[in-house]
Order: structure tokens, then sequence, then C-alpha cells
């Protein structure tokens, strides 16, 4: 939770995202960090989804990747808890419940959202270009 006497420094970043905006000449240069996690994230889809990989392989690879994410959480754990509990390292049931229920909302959130928009553009006059363009 944000301190009451760090609110003004989140009020000033706010203020100053709103009058100054993003920097186009800034990201002319340098990829935007959004756009470098998602060239990321397509890479190792690449990398880790391929079709000619067995079955077997995909799901071996999967797990690896689920095992990285969750030992991710495991590391940010590790950081952030010995601030939090002054001088001795513990463990609540609230530590693990939290992302837990966190993930919950957000995947309920998500699967709303998916419910009520179409994942293919519908009405779109290219999407039959698009769907053969796709398949090679």
């Amino acid at each position: 939770m944000i301190a009451a006497d760090h609110i003004w420094l989140l009020a000033l970043a706010l203020i100053i995202d709103a009058v100054v905006g993003d920097p186009d000449f800034l990201w002319r240069q340098v990829p935007h960090p959004v756009a470098v996690l998602g060239g990321g994230v397509g890479l190792l889809d690449r990398l880790l989804n391929r079709t000619g990989f067995a079955d077997a392989a995909r799901r071996i690879l999967g797990c690896i990747a689920v095992l990285v994410i969750v030992m991710r959480f495991v590391d940010l754990y590790w950081m952030v808890a010995p601030d939090f509990s002054k001088g001795h390292f513990r463990v609540s049931w609230m530590d693990f419940l939290a992302p837990v229920g966190i993930g919950g909302i957000w995947l309920a959130t998500f699967l709303w959202q998916l419910e009520r928009r179409p994942l293919m553009p519908v009405g779109d006059p290219l999407l039959e270009e698009a769907l053969e363009l796709g398949g090679e």
C-alpha cells in the first residue's frame, strides 16, 4: 500500500504524465518496455511451441515454463517478505492465497471479456484472405 507521505509523488507522476504524455521522440529511438516484453513472449512462444515438436516435448516445455514462472514468484517473495516481517522470516497462508485470488479475479475478468468480444474480426472484408495467409 502507498504510504501517505509518498502520495504526493504519485500525484506528481500522474500530472507529469498527463501534461507531457508519451515521448514519441524517445520511443522512435528506444523500444517501449511493453513492446520488448511482447517480443520476448512471442520469441519464447515460437521457440517452445513449434509444430515440429512432439506433443510430449511440448508438454515438457510447457511444464518448464510454468516452473520458471512459479520460481520467479518464489524469488520475488524471497526478496520482499523479509522487509515486512521485521527481522525474522515467516510464511503466512495469505502469501499463497493472495496471488491465487488475484489470478482468479484476472482469469474471471479475462473470460468474461472474451465472452463479450470475438477473437476474430467479424465483418472484416479481408478476413478470408488473412486466414488463407495465416495458414502458410
